[in-house]
């Protein structure tokens, strides 16, 4: 097909109440997400999630300087909602075991078992190739390289700059998705296989939070 590049749509900093009352009940749908973290700190600085077909929306947590982009109460609120939301939806993420980890060990936000990871299908589409986002995104769609974006930032440019770099990841991880989606559609044995992937994603994660149980 020719080329097609889309113009992602985003919205920075959104209203949370909006999003406390929509996520609340959602149900059978699919969550896109993403997060930032600030190495130095250890902290959450970004949660990116799109829902369906909807912009990206991006919810600053903590900012370059250290302080809540939101009031702590209503930020509370949206992490447990949004928590929930993961429990009852298809989650579509680029690096589960990180992203999810994350979230359930720093924030304990927990999640569902419909986990569906980029970076695994892709890997199993090509399993020599380079698992990297920015390497599925070059693959699976035709969006201009933005990878060289993302920083950690040190001040309210830099931390702009990520916003707008964790909008465009998940917007073209959407479309990595609908791309791999696609092409497993004509693919009986290869649909089986990443579902093989995907689906141990979640005992996976779960065994790395809470241990394996051992017979002495």
């Amino acid at each position: 097909e020719p080329p097609r590049i889309e113009v992602p749509k985003f919205v920075i900093r959104p209203n949370l109440s909006d999003h406390i009352r929509r996520l609340s009940s959602i149900r059978d749908s699919v969550i896109y997400l993403d997060i930032e973290c600030d190495m130095d700190s250890d902290t959450l600085t970004v949660v990116g999630f799109a829902v369906n077909d909807s912009p990206v929306f991006v919810v600053p947590v903590y900012q370059y300087n250290h302080k809540l982009a939101y009031d702590r109460t209503t930020l509370l609120r949206f992490l447990v909602t949004f928590a929930g939301a993961l429990t009852r939806n298809r989650v579509v993420v680029h690096n589960s075991m990180f992203d999810l980890a994350y979230l359930a060990t720093h924030y304990r936000l927990p999640f569902g078992s419909d986990i569906y990871d980029t970076m695994l299908a892709h890997k199993r589409f090509f399993s020599e190739v380079e698992k990297s986002l920015g390497h599925a995104i070059s693959y699976w769609t035709w969006q201009p390289y933005h990878k060289d974006m993302g920083s950690q930032a040190k001040n309210f440019h830099q931390q702009e700059t990520m916003y707008q770099y964790n909008a465009k990841d998940v917007f073209a991880m959407r479309l990595v998705y609908l791309a791999q989606q696609r092409r497993l559609a004509g693919d009986p044995a290869m649909t089986a296989s990443v579902a093989q992937a995907n689906s141990s994603v979640y005992p996976y994660l779960l065994a790395s939070l809470k241990g394996f149980a051992i017979e002495k």
